[in-house]
């Protein structure tokens, strides 16, 4: 496992539409890290939640990182979120 680097962190979520409400918690979830990669697995995890949650439940998420640049480590994160699912009739009994 990597340390977090010293350099900056930019995060960028592609192909959903909800980007918005996610990135004050990725920010967190980084400031708050020791190790790198598990926070990025985390991450990719809990977004994939989200968009499940929001009625996509086949959606995958990938996580790509890119080091080239020396001043700031890049996240992407790449959200498939599939068909939404709905429900033609909920039975409680």
């Amino acid at each position: 496992m990597n340390p977090v680097p010293n350099n900056a962190v930019s995060m960028a979520i592609f192909a959903w539409n909800e980007e918005s409400s996610i990135q004050p918690m990725l920010e967190s979830l980084f400031s708050q890290s020791l190790f790198f990669e598990e926070t990025v697995e985390d991450a990719r995890t809990r977004i994939e939640a989200l968009v499940r949650d929001r009625g996509y439940r086949v959606a995958k998420v990938r996580a790509t990182i890119d080091r080239t640049n020396l001043v700031r480590t890049t996240v992407r994160f790449d959200v498939e979120p599939g068909p939404k699912t709905q429900a033609d009739v909920v039975r409680i009994e």
